[in-house]
């Protein structure tokens, strides 16, 4: 069924959703949901899992249980979009009650920032958020780069709407909200925000620019360009010449060493505090950190490889559906908004999550997976998705036999590669040094490159008060790793225990310097 210029009231657009379009055999209108599906189930299993290193640790089984009980959250309300709101004319109404809310939230979550908090550089908040002025202090603070990063992510949805919505009446109210969301972003003054920003200009120029190849290789010009300038800026200039910048790299390195022992299970759900000490580079010995503030990194650490490649997965299918969805012409006029809103707010979340992981993983974690979930019941209702038809597994297994033994052979190499990592999770969780051991000289054996397995031995044989072994496994660590802060540190402290004390000051600077 088409709709026409003439469905211009949400009636017209949910009896339009009421027509089944089956999309050719075997459902190809029902092949945008998987992927997110798969997403959402591994970002779960993930979850899961990383309840095994708490248990492990002896962590804090509040925060994991607070935390599991978010995810999952997350999950049902995906599930719940998913197989209740799969029509057109629901989706709509939808949208209009995200739209809303999220305005909500930027009218009161920005009056309970403070205004110490505000970066805006010579802006007066007053005059762009209308929010101070007139709405008083009624609740908890809210940090301001967690609410930037939730607005941004949300304000593609009603902006979208408000430029391809089929009533001027409806279009208006979503402008509205893209005007009170889009005014907090920026009273947030959150760079992690403003990055994402940039991301929704790009993204909805790519779809603006549909049907006229020119704009679109203006677009994507005006792009690269962007990248470039931003590439050489932080070159030319050095990272840690922006705000927090130096302390930013010494905590993805802190996180990059959790990573290290809990490469597949992650350091275990909500326990990224508890973690942050014995691991801190010197540099940030002193200011313990609730999360990563990287998306990428804070899926590793705390979700292991399941959650991560669920992250992965739903950037990667938001990007081809950028691609591939990009002329919304072709789509029905009911469906437009939702996916250039739900594809520019997906893509707008990871954008800002190079700098900003709070989003995701405090008070607003749940209403995350609404965008997906919005795409995915969308894509029950589409005619379009041959290009997914081919990543189906029973259509992978069809392939010619040369490419299934080079698949095989990649995925084989790729186990290798993993097996170390394997067993030092493995080593970490067992938390015995008898038990442990074994799996850390394997993992030791298989990846010379590699410190971790050697530093761990060391810790282990310190515990059991054999120093002379603990000293030569530190000292095979460093060999490998000559600046890994946490062998020095360890080092350092097994010296400083055996009252060589000038030797062990030598080891502390040394790390600090590293």
């Amino acid at each position: 069924m088409v709709i026409t210029n003439k469905s211009t009231n949400a009636n017209t657009l949910e009896e339009a959703g009421d027509a089944r379009q089956d999309g050719g055999p075997g459902g190809a209108s029902r092949l945008l949901a998987w992927p997110f599906v798969v997403a959402v189930g591994l970002y779960e299993i993930g979850a899961l899992v990383a309840l095994l290193p708490v248990f492990g640790d002896g962590g804090d089984w509040g925060a994991a249980w607070r935390r599991l009980l978010a995810v999952s959250a997350s999950v049902a309300l995906f599930f719940v979009i998913l197989l209740f709101f799969n029509r057109p004319g629901r989706l709509w109404w939808l949208a209009v009650a995200v739209a809303g809310a999220v305005a909500v939230v930027a009218v009161f979550g920005t009056a309970q920032v403070s205004t110490e908090n505000l970066r805006l550089n010579g802006f007066n908040y007053r005059i762009y958020s209308l929010v101070h002025k007139y709405v008083p202090n009624i609740g908890p603070q809210v940090n301001q780069n967690v609410l930037g990063t939730f607005l941004a992510a949300f304000l593609p949805l009603p902006l979208a709407f408000a430029l391809w919505g089929r009533s001027w009446l409806w279009r208006g109210y979503f402008a509205v909200c893209a005007g009170l969301v889009g005014s907090a972003v920026l009273v947030t003054a959150s760079r992690s925000a403003l990055l994402g920003l940039v991301t929704l200009f790009f993204a909805f120029a790519l779809f603006l620019t549909a049907g006229r190849p020119r704009l679109t290789w203006l677009a994507l010009a005006g792009l690269v360009v962007a990248a470039l300038g931003g590439g050489a800026y932080v070159l030319l200039q050095g990272f840690t010449s922006i705000e927090s910048g130096a302390s930013r790299l010494e905590l993805w390195r802190t996180v990059l060493a959790i990573i290290g022992d809990y490469p597949v299970t992650g350091g275990g759900l909500g326990q990224l505090a508890n973690h942050f000490l014995p691991y801190a580079t010197p540099a940030i010995y002193a200011y313990p950190q609730p999360h990563a503030h990287n998306i990428f990194l804070q899926g590793l650490a705390e979700f292991g490889v399941s959650g991560f490649v669920g992250l992965l997965l739903t950037l990667v299918t938001a990007v081809h559906l950028l691609v591939r969805y990009r002329q919304l012409s072709a789509l029905e006029p009911a469906l437009r908004p939702v996916v250039a809103g739900g594809v520019t707010g997906i893509l707008v979340l990871f954008t800002s999550g190079l700098l900003e992981y709070g989003a995701w993983n405090g008070k607003f974690a749940p209403v995350f997976w609404v965008l997906p979930g919005m795409l995915a019941a969308a894509g029950l209702r589409t005619n379009f998705g041959p290009w997914l038809a081919k990543m189906r597994p029973r259509n992978l297994v069809k392939t010619p036999r040369p490419r299934r033994l080079l698949t095989g052979g990649a995925v084989l190499l790729l186990l290798l590669l993993l097996a170390p990592g394997l067993l030092i999770n493995i080593g970490k969780l067992l938390n015995d040094p008898a038990a442990s051991a074994p799996f850390y000289r394997v993992a030791g054996t298989l990846a010379p490159w590699n410190e971790v397995p050697y530093r761990n031995l060391g810790a282990l044989a310190q515990r059991q008060g054999n120093l002379a072994a603990a000293r030569s496994d530190n000292n095979e660590a460093l060999k490998r790793s000559p600046g890994d802060w946490l062998t020095l540190r360890q080092q350092a402290t097994l010296l400083e225990n055996q009252g060589q004390h000038d030797a062990a000051i030598s080891l502390w600077r040394q790390a600090r310097a590293e």
